[in-house]
């Protein structure tokens, strides 16, 4: 069973352990670090450098900032690198306000990426080898972030089911890092 391929002007890929793409996966691991503004024991806001180890943890990190949830961001953190239990951790955020969560996710993750393949230079000249290709995360199981079916019914051209917001927010950072301007993905800053 295929993981990625590349047909009808996409770049379709799935798992993050197999496949010429798999770095193009949240779960892939790889670790990336970005300067997080945070207070401290005083309440003072102090710049510390965070390391991350895959995307999905980036992502969820930066959901439990926006919702205003330190604890799980903080056990998220903590993670040594499980992006299953990342991920469950980031659906517990608590409280959770969709709408607030829509204005930031796909920025977030556009950051995420670009920080992911902007600091590891061999996964840079994989998401750049992709050209201007669409790059579609190929997940029967997810309507929102993958296009809601496998690579296989994908490669034989039927019908997205999904939303893709993961291949948009890798392009968006692919298009920051092929340009050399990351205008597009700032530092995240919560408005309250």
């Amino acid at each position: 069973m295929a993981t990625s391929i590349v047909n009808n002007g996409c770049v379709y890929f799935h798992d993050h352990s197999l496949g010429q793409y798999k770095s193009l996966s949240q779960f892939y691991y790889c670790t990336f670090t970005e300067e997080i503004d945070k207070k401290d024991d005083d309440g003072q806001v102090v710049s510390v450098e965070v390391e991350f180890n895959c995307a999905e943890q980036y992502m969820m990190y930066w959901k439990a900032r926006v919702m205003g949830d330190e604890e799980t961001a903080e056990r998220i953190l903590d993670n040594d690198y499980d992006p299953y239990a990342v991920k469950r951790m980031g659906r517990s955020v608590y409280p959770f306000d969709l709408a607030k969560w829509e204005r930031y996710r796909e920025k977030i993750v556009a950051r995420g990426n670009f920080l992911k393949f902007g600091q590891n230079k061999d996964l840079l000249e994989i998401l750049l080898g992709t050209r201007d290709l669409t790059l579609a995360e190929a997940s029967n199981t997810d309507r929102l972030w993958g296009i809601g079916i496998t690579v296989q019914k994908a490669a034989r051209g039927l019908p997205w089911k999904g939303d893709n917001l993961l291949g948009k927010a890798l392009g968006v950072a692919r298009t920051a890092l092929a340009s050399g301007n990351g205008s597009e993905v700032k530092r995240i800053t919560i408005e309250e």
